[in-house]
């Protein structure tokens, strides 16, 4: 209650009739503006954390893509050592 207060005396500093009129539609318009300014700020950060998604979605394709290259690899030179082992063991 004390914080709420003090709050309020931050805007509410004279205390006539028409302040004490419009104090309501003072402290929804504050009210307003302050949630204007939290969407905004959270707007901005879910902006943020879809640049970061789809970097983090580009990396995972890399990496897939890198992976199968090495899968490629292994089954090519597969056949290549099977036969060098196989050279040798002949010899």
């Amino acid at each position: 209650m004390l914080e709420a207060l003090k709050a309020l005396s931050v805007f509410f500093t004279e205390n006539s009739l028409r302040t004490r009129r419009n104090l309501r539609g003072d402290i929804e318009r504050r009210s307003l503006a302050i949630n204007e300014e939290f969407a905004q700020i959270f707007k901005e950060v879910k902006e943020e954390l879809e640049s970061v998604n789809e970097d983090v979605q580009a990396m995972s394709e890399c990496c897939e893509e890198m992976t199968n290259r090495l899968k490629a690899a292994k089954e090519q030179t597969q056949d290549l050592i099977v036969k060098t082992n196989k050279l040798q063991g002949e010899k």
